[in-house]
Order: C-alpha cells, then sequence, then structure tokens
C-alpha cells in the first residue's frame, strides 16, 4: 500500500491524492492526529505505534525522507502546509524512539534550511509533549 501511496507522491499532480490515501491509511491504521490517538499518554499507548523496524519494512523512514526534500519545491503553500501536517503524521505513527531518531536523521540530512527548521521544532515539540513517559504507570 505505501508503495502505491509514494508512487502518487511522485508527481505534482497527484500528490494531493497521495496525501489524501495516505491519510486514510494511517487513520485507520494508527489513529488520527486530530482526535490525539497517536498521542502517548502512558506506557500502553506506546505498544499500538510502530517499532523501528515496522516503520522501515513498511518504507515510511525513506517517505519521510523523500517527502521532507520535496518540500522545497513546492510553491503553494496550502499544498506545502498539508504536506507537511501528513509528514508529522506518518512521524508520530512510531515510538518515541523511532519519532527522534528520524527527525533527527531527517534534519540533519536536509540541506534545506526550512525543513531544518521545521523538523527540529518537531523534535521540541515531541520532547516536550514526551519528556515523562517514563514516570507514566
Amino acid at each position: 500500500v505505501w508503495q502505491c501511496i509514494q508512487l502518487l507522491m511522485e508527481q505534482l499532480t497527484t500528490l494531493p491524492a497521495g496525501i489524501e490515501f495516505g491519510e486514510f491509511i494511517l487513520n485507520t491504521t494508527v489513529g488520527k492526529m486530530s482526535n490525539k490517538d497517536l498521542r502517548v499518554e502512558c506506557k500502553r499507548d506506546l505498544d499500538k505505534l510502530l517499532s523501528t523496524a515496522q516503520f522501515h519494512e513498511q518504507g515510511l523512514w525513506a517517505l519521510v525522507q523523500y517527502l521532507t526534500s520535496q518540500l522545497k519545491s513546492i510553491n503553494d503553500r496550502a499544498l506545502h502546509q498539508k504536506l507537511w501536517q501528513f509528514i508529522v503524521h506518518l512521524i508520530n505513527a512510531a515510538d518515541l524512539k523511532t519519532r527522534f531518531q528520524c527527525i533527527v536523521s531527517t534534519a540533519l540530512q536536509c540541506p534545506i534550511p526550512v525543513v531544518q527548521s521545521l523538523m527540529f521544532t518537531e523534535l521540541k515539540n515531541q520532547i516536550f509533549n514526551n519528556w515523562n513517559i517514563a514516570d507514566l504507570g
């Protein structure tokens, strides 16, 4: 399924359809961002998220890398924002360790300043939202 989604996302004309299809798959498999389904409030919440191996096997790590590199070429502000929200949703489908690794890796490998800024802002958000997860029962 993710290979089909990536194919849709490779062309600017089919990118919106790829985002919609990807959102549908994420919403039905791991949860919705808007409902805070992916928020980690206790250790039990970590069980529903993808491990690093699963994130790689499904091609999501590579998809995040690819999509962030495409942000520079998108001039439509609404599409740019929609793509960024989808990237964040993808990252949040993973467990905390994978989220941090993916964000930092993407920020360090991507030579686009705006992407680096977005990624480091997302890293800060992840840290502030999840800093006390070890204390939860």
